[in-house]
């Protein structure tokens, strides 16, 4: 769970969220650790390497069984 990123403390909104959303990026920041949650507070954004998995060819869908099963 992301609880803020970068002065943005609006973690369910914000544009910084919505401008990093599918990407893959490197950031300085704390990690917390609680009752099973990771936490992370995000310092700063060091790299924005953007949308690196365009579709899911690699992985197929998402979630797995999103592909309904054949009918006998």
């Amino acid at each position: 769970m992301v609880l803020k990123i970068e002065g943005d403390d609006g973690s369910a909104s914000g544009d910084t969220q919505l401008k990093l959303a599918s990407h893959e990026i490197e950031a300085d920041g704390i990690l917390y650790k609680r009752d099973g949650l990771n936490y992370l507070v995000v310092e700063e954004v060091v790299a924005d390497l953007g949308i690196t998995n365009l579709n899911h060819e690699d992985f197929g869908p998402v979630p797995g069984f999103a592909i309904p099963k054949p009918k006998k």
